[in-house]
């Protein structure tokens, strides 16, 4: 019931309906009715529209057409961004090459607050956020500008602070990457628009009230105590780690400051990155985590003390409909106003992969490395973690010969290429290599064979003073080829082709980690003043090593589509590589099932004869428990287990307890065959229905070699408490 006639309470809105009062008892009934009217209104002018057309029809012949109605003037401050706003599919900003994301939420701002040398040097999309930005915060603490890299949103971070300042008459602060960012674009855009912005390193710099810049790194030591009229965040997302101790410094500054302002093209490629919006738009995280379907784990070791935090999906939780949420999260935030997204129609830029053909020698390399990994996998899964980076890191060396060919390619097609590349410095290699083995720097080594070409390369890695300058040289056509990083060349820099004669080629040796660098090393070559078409390029191996590279990204790619939308949100990676839509964890372990041998592992400790049956037959671990239950849950993993061997017990020592500590199984059956029985069933899941203690055969460790038609089945277990064990030649030996 949408109004009622009583007096006899208080009531929220009273309003005069032909004649009559209605009453309305709170916010939500008003608004329903409201709502109700819009849409009869609206049905009313579409018939209103097809009579009209009709008419028009009947006319044809007679050449007649119905008169124009005369429209009253709008107020000049609204002139531009309406008629702007009645572009084609709904697209204020098409005129620009500007795509405007959920276009469905659109609104033009209400007044225009700027004027003069800034509304003639800004484009018609980044002048309506600053307008529409300065009216949200009214009544909102936060809002978040999620346009597309090459959009202009250092321009717009620069115009907010000072209207703002204007305002509050209180200190902005921005915050943003590395000073690279500082000098190279805002800057140059400050001095553009006439803005003066101060770069310091410390709060204790700050003297009155002005816009000042610095990093995040400066955050957690120097900006403890600092009052703000706002803080502004360029790349927010450097905050989306919630342990980190530069995302916990963010936030806090965020108490500090009456506003706050987010810039971000790629604002979260996990759930767990969305801690810094909550906190921005003063959300429980917790509590947003749990809606998604996601609960907090914490792992101790042994003292108490905590050593890992991550949120894990709840059981039954799809990853569909964790994306829908967070789509739904963003889709709210923009139809409130808050949030705020425009990109540069990737309208001319393609993609595509190049088939890396190792050389005999790398293929060779690589596939050892794969081989030791899988034992590493199996004896030490601690040690998983960098062994799986140190073949990434083998894996791109492998590649710098194709990756030498393309550049040249593309510089003889008269582009221009930005190569990125994870590896820059030599390293020793040891993990998979079974072996001390040197490994060259990708990028150093593709300099110099550069340079011994004559090919002259601006080198933007490791803090290069030079960088700055190079980059100038490379937009002026002087210096040809930039090689980076995704963490120094991927963000802030404008390295596309401004005057359409050398279109730019982005050579990506190895897939990154996540979305949020895929999408912002396009940014570098695909932006607002771009004038030719722009190519990203991925070299890729067809070992799992690049399949796994290739899972995670194009997995994160959806979860950073439903938070951005847009052109970019419709980015994938289906013509290079085509992976399910699932977590990074179920990523790899489907892909490396695919190529994990198929080999039941020999369980050994302490037998040199055992250990060497098992490292001829390259399938060995070293397993120790202190207590029968963590070796249940140890056995469990390996293929085949014990009940395969036809009852069959390897003679095990128990080192655990007191009335057999140190027995062997034989001694055991012997003196206690119940308790024969009882580790047979629990430790080595066998089938005790039909189970004689006093008759089952026991294995000696001397039989091993002998037992060759068990086929590598055998597993040798010494159970052992707080066996300490050291790594030799890809074997646990009791230190």
């Amino acid at each position: 019931m949408l109004f009622v006639k009583a007096k006899s309470h208080k009531y929220y809105k009273k309003i005069k309906l032909k004649g009559k009062d209605r009453y309305f008892y709170n916010k939500k009934e008003y608004a329903e009715y409201l709502d109700k009217k819009k849409k009869t209104v609206k049905k009313k002018v579409v018939k209103k529209t097809i009579a009209k057309k009709k008419i028009v029809i009947k006319e044809k012949k007679d050449v007649k057409t119905i008169p124009k109605k005369k429209t009253t003037k709008r107020p000049a401050s609204r002139v531009k961004s309406i008629s702007r706003g009645n572009a084609r599919n709904g697209q204020p900003y098409s005129a620009d090459g500007i795509i405007l994301s959920r276009s469905q939420y659109y609104k033009s701002p209400k007044n225009e607050i700027l004027s003069g040398n800034v509304k003639k040097i800004l484009k018609p999309h980044q002048a309506e956020f600053v307008n529409l930005a300065m009216e949200k915060l009214n009544d909102s603490d936060a809002v978040f500008n999620f346009d597309g890299t090459g959009a202009g949103k250092t321009m717009q971070e620069i115009v907010l602070a000072d209207n703002y300042l204007k305002k509050s008459k209180k200190p902005i602060l921005i915050v943003t990457k590395d000073k690279r960012i500082i000098g190279d674009a805002f800057v140059k855009d400050a001095k553009m628009l006439k803005i003066d912005i101060n770069q310091i390193e410390k709060e204790s710099e700050m003297s009155g009230n002005k816009i000042y810049i610095t990093t995040y790194s400066r955050l957690s030591k120097h900006f403890k105590t600092a009052k703000l009229g706002m803080v502004i965040y360029d790349e927010s997302h450097a905050m989306k780690n919630f342990a980190s101790g530069q995302s916990k410094a963010g936030r806090d500054i965020m108490d500090r400051a009456d506003k706050t302002a987010c810039f971000t093209a790629t604002p979260i490629d996990a759930p767990h990155h969305l801690v810094y919006v909550c906190k921005a738009i003063g959300a429980d995280f917790n509590k947003v985590m749990e809606h998604l379907g996601y609960s907090f784990v914490q792992k101790r070791n042994r003292m108490g003390v905590i050593v890992s935090e991550y949120w894990k999906r709840q059981q039954g939780v799809s990853i569909e409909s964790v994306v829908m949420k967070i789509e739904k999260i963003f889709d709210d935030m923009t139809k409130k106003g808050a949030g705020f997204k425009r990109e540069i129609s990737l309208k001319g830029f393609t993609q595509d992969k190049i088939n890396v053909k190792m050389t005999a020698e790398h293929q060779a390399t690589i596939n050892n490395a794969i081989e030791n990994y899988w034992e590493i996998e199996q004896t030490n899964p601690r040690m998983k973690g960098g062994a799986l980076l140190e073949l990434r890191r083998l894996n791109e060396e492998a590649k710098i010969d194709a990756t030498i060919q393309k550049v040249k390619a593309d510089l003889k097609a008269g582009k221009q290429p930005v190569l990125f590349a994870t590896r820059v410095n030599d390293t020793i290699a040891s993990q998979t290599t079974g072996e001390d083995q040197y490994s060259v720097g990708s990028l150093q080594e593709i300099a110099r064979r550069l340079k011994i070409d004559k090919i002259d390369v601006a080198e933007v890695y490791n803090s290069n003073p030079q960088a700055v300058a190079d980059i100038k040289k490379f937009q002026e056509g002087k210096i040809k080829v930039i090689l980076t990083t995704p963490q120094s060349g991927g963000t802030g820099l404008s390295l596309d082709d401004t005057k359409g004669n050398a279109p730019r080629s982005a050579i990506i040796m190895t897939p990154p980690f996540n979305a949020m660098n895929y999408i912002q090393m396009i940014g570098r070559i695909k932006r607002l003043k771009t004038k030719s078409p722009a190519t990203a390029t991925i070299m890729l191996t067809d070992n799992m090593i690049d399949e796994w590279n290739m899972g995670i990204i194009t997995s994160k790619l959806s979860v950073l589509g439903a938070s951005v939308k847009g052109d970019y949100g419709k980015i994938d990676l289906d013509n290079i590589f085509h992976s399910d839509f699932m977590p990074t964890s179920e990523v790899r372990e489907k892909i490396f099932e695919k190529y994990r041998p198929k080999k039941t592992p020999i369980i050994v400790q302490t037998s040199n004869q055992a250990m060497e049956y098992a490292k001829k037959n390259k399938s060995v671990i070293g397993a120790t428990a202190g207590h029968p239950s963590e070796l249940i849950k140890l056995i469990a993993k390996f293929q085949g287990g014990t009940a395969s061997l036809n009852n069959l017990i390897p003679n095990v020592i128990i080192d655990f307890g007191r009335r057999h500590k140190g027995d062997t199984m034989k001694d055991i059956q012997r003196t206690n065959p119940n308790y024969l029985t009882w580790l047979a069933e629990k430790i080595f899941k066998m089938d005790i229905s039909k189970f004689d203690p006093t008759k089952i055969k026991i294995v000696d460790e001397s039989e091993i070699k002998k037992s060759i038609d068990f086929n590598g089945k055998i597993k040798y277990i010494l159970i052992k408490r707080k066996a300490k064990k050291i790594m030799l030649n890809s074997i646990n030996k009791r230190k």
